[in-house]
């Protein structure tokens, strides 16, 4: 026996031959990775050993990783890689709207699934992890059914329809801010929520949640609060495991009331619907479109629970959005006084300023505000600059050994659509730091058009990726520019709008600007609106 003990070779050489044969393995491992894929030849920031870049993205602070991307893609080029273990692993950021178009969002047969980061979102719409128009991964026959169904409840002739209720809330809007004291700003942020919630039940569900009249409407507070968890636990991991870790902790138990507070809101709205007699077959609204699509699993009408997170799906996407969006629009506007002036110019011209000013908005119709061309062009301009889902989409490879751009990766890639990069980078925009609603002049192809492709046929490159690309784009951004449109078109025949000083300015501004699940600013967007005084009245 001691013979044999002296034979063992003592601890820390046993230590040495492991660590030598792991450090082998590992070279091989990488050498075989190189040989087959060319990920070490794409450009991309520095990675750390085993985390890849997580510690530049991952924060608990308000997380402005939207700006680290851009600047990365301006440095790097048209195709830019970050390593994000548990977040997809290699990620890829494309800044090719025409490799983008054809062979990533979808055209033809071209496009691929989103990534699994969707999964995150689930929860927003339901408690049993289940697939939502929004977060289904493969386009099958469950998301088909549904795009398909809700088509019509975005058409002209629903938007004309609803345009009435959406006005009537931008005046309910407007009398809130002249009863405001005139020196004083006010935050719009949270303000611009409560409309566009207010305006997607009234249009969507018949439904006056009464936003406008309650600072702290409870199911609003509760789906702000659901919303930024989400995005928060889809970006950094670690959130998950200590939710899971420590159930008693105020994170997950301020989680676990949110949730609940959404998800029994969901019931509610759903019982007063069901109570209803069946939709008129005219009737296009997003609740008589969700009625009529029939399940393709089962063949039969989509059931309770169904139907549900749809609606939550709705209710979400159609309000914090547009809400963001209508508040970087105006924050253009506000630091753009000759930009403002030319916009209530064509109000004038048009007939819709005198309208207003004679308390005789509530004539105006859809095509009045839709065809302010002008406007249209701030209105593109401002999502152009500041697109209230800057991180954009992601999709996966399905094939290993395809090549991106060129390079060839692994099964498995997440290829990202960032729309705050495509919208801003040198290659694709002249001076794009700057505000100019003129550029749109020379871009006349407007959103709508951009959207229909060919099946088969490669489309022209799209400037405009403020609301993504293909069939998967967003389905409600007809309803979105509409209401900035109405709401941009009758709060400047009212009022003159200056931003407040505690933003600090146009660098002030940006300086604050975070990720929620949208493009949000810390501390709220304060603006002043000073009674137009028009001097030809």
């Amino acid at each position: 026996m001691s013979a044999l003990a002296m034979d063992v070779p003592p601890p820390s050489l046993l230590a040495a031959a492991a660590l030598l044969v792991a450090f082998v393995a590992g070279l091989v491992i990488r050498w075989r990775h190189r040989s087959k894929y060319d990920l070490h030849l794409i450009p991309g920031p520095p990675a750390y050993p085993i985390v890849g870049n997580l510690p530049q993205m991952i924060t608990w602070a308000r997380p402005q990783l939207h700006l680290k991307v851009l600047a990365w893609m301006k440095e790097h080029g048209k195709i830019m890689k970050l390593i994000l273990p548990g977040l997809g692993g290699y990620n890829l950021y494309i800044g090719d709207p025409e490799y983008l178009q054809n062979n990533v969002s979808g055209h033809g047969a071209n496009g691929l699934p989103k990534s699994k980061l969707y999964n995150d979102f689930r929860v927003l719409a339901s408690p049993n992890d289940v697939d939502t128009l929004f977060t289904c991964v493969e386009t099958n026959e469950y998301w088909k059914a549904i795009r398909k169904g809700m088509a019509r409840a975005f058409s002209t002739t629903a938007l004309k329809d609803v345009f009435p209720q959406a006005l009537r809330k931008v005046l309910e809007l407007t009398d809130i801010i002249k009863k405001k004291p005139p020196t004083e700003p006010i935050e719009v942020q949270g303000l611009f929520l409560r409309l566009t919630f207010d305006v997607v039940g009234l249009a969507g569900y018949n439904i006056d949640f009464k936003g406008l009249q309650n600072e702290h409407h409870p199911f609003l507070e509760a789906l702000e609060y659901c919303a930024d968890d989400a995005l928060a636990t889809c970006l950094n991991p670690l959130r998950k495991w200590v939710k899971w870790a420590f159930p008693l902790g105020k994170l997950a138990q301020d989680c676990n009331k949110r949730y609940s507070q959404i998800y029994d809101y969901y019931k509610l709205i759903m019982r007063e619907l069901r109570a209803r007699e069946q939709p008129a077959a005219d009737d296009m609204s997003i609740w008589a479109c969700l009625m009529r699509i029939k399940d393709p699993r089962t063949g039969a009408p989509l059931d309770d629970a169904t139907l549900s997170m749809e609606v939550g799906t709705f209710i979400i996407g159609g309000s914090d959005t547009t809400s963001h969006q209508l508040t970087w629009v105006l924050f253009a506007i506000a630091t753009h006084p000759e930009v403002e002036q030319r916009v209530v110019d064509e109000l004038k011209a048009s007939g819709v300023f005198q309208l207003v000013r004679d308390g005789a908005a509530d004539r105006l119709i859809y095509s009045d505000v839709m065809g302010l061309s002008y406007l249209g062009m701030v209105v593109k301009e401002a999502t152009r600059m500041f697109p209230v889902g800057p991180l954009g989409g992601s999709r996966r490879t399905t094939e290993d050994g395809v090549r991106v751009c060129g390079y060839r990766v692994p099964k498995g890639t997440l290829i990202h659509i960032n729309s705050l990069g495509l919208n801003n980078v040198p290659w694709l925009w002249d001076s794009p730091e700057k505000f100019d609603p003129e550029r749109w002049v020379k871009h006349e192809t407007s959103v709508e058009s951009e959207d229909k492709a060919h099946p088969g046929q490669k489309s022209p490159p799209r400037k405009l990726w403020s609301f993504s690309d293909g069939p998967r784009d967003c389905i409600g951004q007809r309803l979105a520019i509409m209401e900035l449109h109405l709401a941009v078109a009758v709060l400047l025949a009212n009022f003159e709008l200056r931003l407040a000083e505690r933003m600090g300015g146009w660098e002030g501004t940006l300086s604050r600007q975070y990720i929620g699940l949208v493009m949000c600013i810390d501390g709220g967007m304060w603006l002043h609106f000073d009674p137009r005084v028009d001097l030809e009245e």
